[in-house]
């Protein structure tokens, strides 16, 4: 991991000031998709290293993407520089197919790390702009800041896990889901869009709550 990776992952480490109990949360997202990119960056504050990210790929349309990206620029720069989150608006010049890297981290997961390969991935699209084209670029961006041994075994294991990707993008659309991020605190409380670490610690003490009323 880099010197860069470092302080990036203490700061996360300062500001979470996260509940007691901190149950499963999914994020449907796209690696391709800059407010997915902040708002993993928004749970990890909100929770720091206690996040239990399961990863649910949504595949964004890459025309979309294209055409919305001078319109992205300024309000995805404005958010992130108050959130203290490296991004480059060079980053969102090309849009790209992002199948594979969904399967990396669909691999990460099953070592119960999804959310440290995503954030690698994410710090490279977003903050380094890189395009993340090839598996090699995929490689080199986890090496960048997981230990080598593991960013090494997710590439391996990554084209198994390409059909579930298309299944979960494919199964989130025909649930009704058209715009994400959308986060799914506990499989039962649903919130979109870019929120504050508060907003998600809300959601938490939601699932507390339930959990007492049923006990």
């Amino acid at each position: 991991m880099s010197a860069e990776g470092d302080a990036i992952e203490a700061t996360i480490a300062a500001r979470a000031t996260p509940p007691g109990r901190i149950p499963p949360i999914r994020l449907l997202g796209d690696i391709a998709c800059p407010w997915t990119y902040l708002a993993l960056h928004a749970l990890r504050q909100a929770f720091g290293a206690q996040l239990q990210l399961d990863w649910h790929p949504f595949l964004l349309n890459l025309g979309d993407l294209a055409r919305q990206r001078r319109r992205l620029a300024g309000p995805v720069a404005h958010y992130a520089a108050a959130m203290g989150v490296p991004f480059t608006a060079a980053s969102l010049a090309q849009a790209v197919d992002t199948r594979l890297v969904h399967a990396v981290v669909l691999a990460a997961g099953a070592d119960q790390r999804a959310g440290d390969a995503a954030a690698a991935l994410f710090h490279a699209r977003f903050a380094a702009g890189d395009a993340l084209v090839t598996a090699d670029d995929v490689g080199r961006a986890l090496d960048a800041r997981v230990d080598a041994a593991d960013a090494a075994r997710w590439c391996a294991r990554a084209p198994a896990h390409l059909p579930q990707v298309e299944r979960a993008a494919r199964t989130a659309r025909l649930a009704g889901v058209s715009e994400i991020p959308l986060a799914v605190v506990d499989n039962a409380f649903v919130i979109g869009g870019l929120q504050p670490p508060e907003a998600y610690h809300a959601l938490v003490e939601l699932a507390d709550i339930r959990d007492q009323l049923v006990a």
